[in-house]
This record gives C-alpha cells, structure tokens and sequence, in this order.
C-alpha cells in the first residue's frame, strides 16, 4: 500500500486463534480477534470495501455501527506509530470525523496513541477494543464511549491477533 490502495477483503466474524485455525470451504474462519478484522477498514486502503462474511454473521454486533460508519475514501491519512511485520495505527479523516484502527501480530501488545492530530475541539470517541478474554476468545470484545481532545492519550490494549477500532465525531 505504498503506491495506493489494495484489494482486500477484510470483516470475517467467525475470529478464531491461530492455533484453531483451519482452512475450510463454505462458512469460512478468520484468524485475529473481532476488532482486529474492524480495524482493518481502516488500516488498509480499499476504495471497495465490502465485508468478508455472510450478512447474517453482522447482525446484534457491535462492531456493525463502526462498519457503517467507516468510509471507503478518506480526505487526509496519517501513520500514528508502527513497526513494520508487528503492529501499526493509522488514523484517517473524512470530512470533520477521524477514524483509528491499530492491529498487532501474534503478540498482545499496549499502544499509547496521542490524538495530537484532532485540531482544536472536544470530539465523541467510540473505541472498540479487544475484551479481556480475547486471547483465547477472539471475538470478545468491548466499546467504550467517551470525550476526548487533541491533549488525550488513549492507551490501547490488543490481544494476540488484536486490534483496536476508533471513532472520532466533533462534539456537538
């Protein structure tokens, strides 16, 4: 993605760990927690975004409402931290709302992301992040909902596999 965007499918919901994987047809699993597979619409630029799943895997998850909200084409990207082959967060703009999405590798890590790049103003973040058991639960996950502002430093937490998804709307 040096060049510009990729073709990539990203989404699956069926998250297993990478020791429980096992390519199959028909009903397809994914490695990686839940909010990994969200984060991916952000991480990786697709002007054709679609989900990896069937329709019915979406429905009463949480994860749903970033994925309506999240936009194909983005008006500004930044690369927030990363190492190449071990994690990276990426935050992109769309009109006045930002959107966060950090994955890791194959080891939990904690990430400080300082929202330094939000300009003035109070913004409404959801962030979805790995639930406590999502080592060897991939598809835990949580959503908190709060106010931050560009002095804020979240600190993300990401399970093996993990990955962090974040929402951000200028308070009104």
């Amino acid at each position: 993605m040096l060049s510009g965007a990729m073709d990539y499918t990203p989404g699956g919901f069926d998250n297993v760990t990478k020791q429980a994987f096992k390519p199959r047809a028909g009903s397809l699993n994914v490695m990686g927690t839940r909010v990994h597979q969200t984060a991916l619409f952000v991480v990786y630029e697709s002007e054709l975004q679609i989900v990896a799943d069937n329709p019915a895997s979406y429905e009463g998850q949480k994860e749903l409402e970033f994925l309506k909200a999240a936009p194909a084409s983005w008006d500004e990207t930044r690369v927030l931290n990363g190492v190449p082959m071990k994690y990276i967060t990426v935050a992109r703009r769309r009109g006045s709302e930002w959107f966060v999405g950090g994955i890791t590798n194959e080891e939990a890590r904690e990430l400080d992301v300082p929202l330094s790049f939000l300009g003035g103003g109070a913004y409404n973040a959801e962030v979805y992040s790995d639930g406590p058991n999502a080592a060897a639960k991939p598809a835990d996950s949580l959503v908190e909902k709060r106010r931050v502002n560009a002095q804020t430093v979240l600190r993300l937490k990401l399970a093996p596999g993990g990955g962090s998804a974040i929402r951000l709307a200028p308070a009104r």
